[in-house]
């Protein structure tokens, strides 16, 4: 699973992401809060991936296969367990692994500005 959520991100090195502390402290609660696509993004579907358009790095990455599974279903705002059992539902994939990648695809997507953690999700 971890390949196909591996981000095709061209000349973005880790260093350039100033405040890593902050997007930790959001993991840790982002089993508690919504996840949802930051409206002010740039992307495009491309059928079978998505581009994105880093303005602050002046950048173009793609997520695709599951990283494009959890772009779409995004279409809502979701809690992260949302997103690993729907992420199991469709791949088979064991439940800690899949959450830790899940957690890893996300915090890439918070750190570049793709999506956005607010919201407390309704305990069923």
């Amino acid at each position: 699973m971890a390949s196909t959520l591996a981000w095709m991100v061209e000349g973005i090195p880790d260093a350039v992401i100033a405040d890593r502390s902050f997007c930790r402290q959001q993991l840790q609660t982002m089993s508690q809060h919504l996840i949802r696509r930051d409206d002010a993004a740039v992307w495009t579907d491309l059928e079978d991936r998505v581009a994105f358009l880093c303005l602050d790095q002046d950048q173009l990455f793609e997520i695709d296969g599951v990283g494009k599974a959890v772009w779409d279903f995004l279409e809502e705002p979701r809690s992260l367990d949302e997103i690993v059992e729907h992420v199991r539902s469709v791949y088979r994939v064991d439940r800690d692994r899949c959450e830790a990648d899940i957690r890893s695809f996300i915090s890439r997507l918070t750190e570049n500005g793709i999506v956005l953690h607010g919201g407390v999700a309704s305990v069923a």
